[in-house]
């Protein structure tokens, strides 16, 4: 006796025996540990400049274009991502799963903009901004 010909005969034993699998599968999958997919925090800074009053044209041109030069020499990271909004611009740099983001943090405080001082910058145009942090992903903001 082979299984087509149990499940022809037997419909009603081959249904109930389908669902039972189903429901086991369903019971171990919800039950299974997730030890192998570890909570993982992304290593982002974001450069966040406000320049009151500003088209988005002269934003990218004269702040979010430096501040991406400047940024690029940054080794480790993975991609920057910019947006030009009408006053405001945002640099999102995100770095390497390996790098520590103090370390990057710092990087990009200090390359933001090569002649700034560290605590204090003004963009190429006029924009001001200060550094704030916080967990998981740090932020120059403006300020």
């Amino acid at each position: 006796m082979s299984l087509p010909s149990l499940s022809i005969r037997r419909h009603v034993f081959a249904a109930m025996l389908s669902i039972v699998l189903v429901l086991f599968g369903l019971i171990g999958y919800q039950r299974i540990g997730v030890d192998r997919y570890p909570q993982v925090e992304f290593p982002l800074v974001s450069v966040v400049t406000v320049l009151p009053g500003a088209n988005p044209d002269i934003v990218d041109t004269s702040v979010t274009g430096v501040i991406e030069s400047a940024v690029n020499a940054i080794p480790g990271i993975d991609f920057v991502a910019s947006t030009s909004q009408p006053g405001v611009s945002q640099v999102i740099l995100q770095f390497d799963l390996s790098k520590n983001i103090d370390v990057a943090f710092n990087e990009a405080q200090r390359h933001r903009h090569p002649a700034a001082p560290a605590g204090r910058s003004r963009s190429a145009g006029g924009g001001q901004g200060r550094v704030r942090g916080r967990s998981g992903a740090v932020a120059v903001a403006a300020g």
